[in-house]
């Protein structure tokens, strides 16, 4: 595990044979810890020093950090979800209304708006999650895409977006339907996907660099310049940069 500060790369942690997974989420906690999960979820503080660790013999799937902070695993092939928060690790026990989990389900939780949902990668059904009731509501909605084990889903403000083991990636909108039929970037595999502040998607591939899909509600220049063009610009230190123009208006 790798950290990049003030422009430098540096080796953080590296994990031990035992620790290590096919399959690794990095999470940060309530108290700003990072959590590093697959076969064990492993914390660890700002030195890379272990906090603690949780092994339990079932794979952890990709966390779901809730609003209050509390980070959700859910225990493949089982109806127990694994909690984090406060220093604190809980095993609870979900439950289902109208309607039961599959023996062998495989849930991954993510969170659109206000509303946090899990997906069953078995049988493609999604649920609504109740975190203060421990429990799953089914949703009218069943995800079309195709999905294995390793399937991620990716929220962002408006949607999801879904990768795998397989090229290419669907996107989901706010009532999780398909918004195309085919999939999107067929030729390259997504490893990730980031949702910045401005409201850009940058999705990472792998070998093939960094997709950005720019919010194009958003111009790129606030103002037109065509009725008094800028003629000198000026670099400040502390005001950064200003543009003077033709009819004497500064801007910056």
């Amino acid at each position: 595990i790798f950290q990049i500060k003030n422009g430098t790369c540096r080796l953080f942690y590296e994990l031990c044979k035992d620790d290590a997974h096919s399959d690794i989420s990095l999470s940060i906690s309530d108290r700003n810890e990072l959590v590093v999960s697959g076969g064990k979820v492993i914390v660890l503080n700002s030195k890379a020093k272990v906090v603690q660790k949780f092994t339990i013999n079932r794979f952890l799937g990709q966390p779901l950090s809730i609003q209050n902070g509390t980070l959700i695993f859910h225990v493949v092939y089982t109806k127990d979800l694994v909690t984090y928060a406060s220093g604190e690790f809980k095993r609870v026990t979900l439950s289902v209304r109208s309607g039961k989990l599959l023996p062998d389900s495989h849930l991954r939780f993510f969170t659109i708006g206000s509303i946090n949902y899990a997906a069953d990668l078995r049988n493609k059904q999604v649920y609504i999650y109740h975190f203060k009731q421990q429990q799953l509501s089914p949703y009218s909605t069943e995800l079309g895409a195709r999905m294995d084990e390793s399937t991620r889903i990716y929220a962002v403000k408006n949607g999801a977006w879904i990768a795998g083991t397989l090229p290419s990636t669907i996107f989901l909108n706010s009532k999780l339907v398909q918004k195309s039929k085919e999939p999107l970037y067929k030729d390259y595999f997504i490893s990730d996907v980031y949702e910045d502040q401005e409201g850009n998607t940058l999705i990472s591939t792998f070998d093939k660099g960094i997709l950005v899909i720019q919010d194009l509600k958003i111009p790129d220049v606030i103002r037109a310049f065509r009725d008094d063009p800028v003629t000198s610009l000026y670099d400040d230190p502390e005001l950064g940069l200003l543009l003077g123009t033709t009819k004497g208006t500064l801007m910056s």
